[in-house]
């Protein structure tokens, strides 16, 4: 795990997530930087956006349906005999980002887990326009979903 300060900010504060990637290794990060107090998930962040850019790695978009059922937020133990399913949606191209509109990307990608998850469109943030969409890789890999149950 690699620890995140959020008060003292800036980009700095990625650097040993940045540091990992260079290595080869993946990092999970939770798009919001925290878990969700409802089952709608709040503003995505621009933290990975940036790991992605700079690392010149794809950003692998990973939506966990029922995550709060299983591990709310304040929660320590998973609730066991709750059903988990994982959508892998197609990768987003690191080389389709640019600095300035990183939060643009972010919205976009919001609102494509908010699609995956369910929300009708009428749930939907208003502050994320319906015409976004973030650029995604030439891959002929289908958004796919898996269930696990524990």
């Amino acid at each position: 795990m690699i620890f995140i300060d959020r008060k003292a900010g800036g980009f700095a504060q990625l650097r040993p997530a940045l540091d990992a990637l260079a290595a080869g290794r993946s990092v999970a990060v939770a798009p919001e930087g925290t878990r969700s107090v409802s089952t709608c998930p709040g503003p995505f962040k621009r933290g990975a956006f940036h790991l992605a850019l700079r690392a010149g790695v794809p950003l692998v978009p990973v939506v966990i349906h029922n995550a709060g059922d299983a591990l709310p937020r304040g929660g320590f133990l998973v609730r066991p005999g709750t059903t988990i399913e994982v959508s892998i949606l197609p990768p987003v191209d690191p080389r389709a980002l640019g600095e300035g509109d990183l939060q643009q990307h972010a919205d976009a990608l919001q609102r494509r887990y908010l699609q995956q998850l369910g929300f009708p469109l009428a749930e939907v943030p208003e502050s994320l326009s319906p015409e976004s969409h973030a650029p995604e890789v030439d891959d002929p890999i289908l958004a796919q979903t898996y269930s696990l149950t524990g």
